[in-house]
């Protein structure tokens, strides 16, 4: 193989492995004239559900409790990453379902699979992403 070709394969492969791991350039924090200044809870209140972040009444930073589901939950639409996991409030029917962008709590994984089922909590920011709805996650725990 020549030494140009060689060369261009690198280059390629770094750009691909950087575009995955970099977060969503075009991803938006929702915001906060989106919700009721009384619906709006600060991260040190109680966790939220899932189900609230969904419809639209919720914005900015928060803390959301919920399943941790991998890959395997029935979170619907285009995740914002490749590595977003699911986050499932299984108290509705159907389940309400959040795509979490970032770290996983100690104890999970979500390829193989690991902790599916678990509780947890997540602290980080509301986003969208071409109309569906995230968490970037900046702190996962048990």
């Amino acid at each position: 193989m020549s030494r140009q070709l060689c060369s261009l394969l690198i280059a390629l492969l770094v750009g691909c492995t950087h575009a995955v791991s970099s977060p969503p350039s075009e991803a938006a924090v929702v915001p906060e004239s989106a919700a009721p200044e009384s619906a709006a809870p600060t991260v040190d209140s109680a966790p939220l559900a899932v189900a609230p972040l969904l419809n639209g009444k919720q914005a900015g930073e928060l803390l959301v409790e919920g399943s941790f589901m991998g890959f395997q939950g029935p979170c619907s639409g285009a995740p914002p990453t490749r590595s977003a996991w699911h986050l499932v409030d299984a108290q509705g029917a159907p389940p309400a379902c959040i795509y979490v962008a970032g770290p996983l709590a100690e104890g999970t994984r979500s390829m193989p699979a690991e902790g599916i089922g678990s509780r947890v909590r997540v602290r980080g920011t509301l986003r969208e992403l071409d109309g569906v709805r995230y968490l970037e996650a900046r702190e996962v725990s048990r």
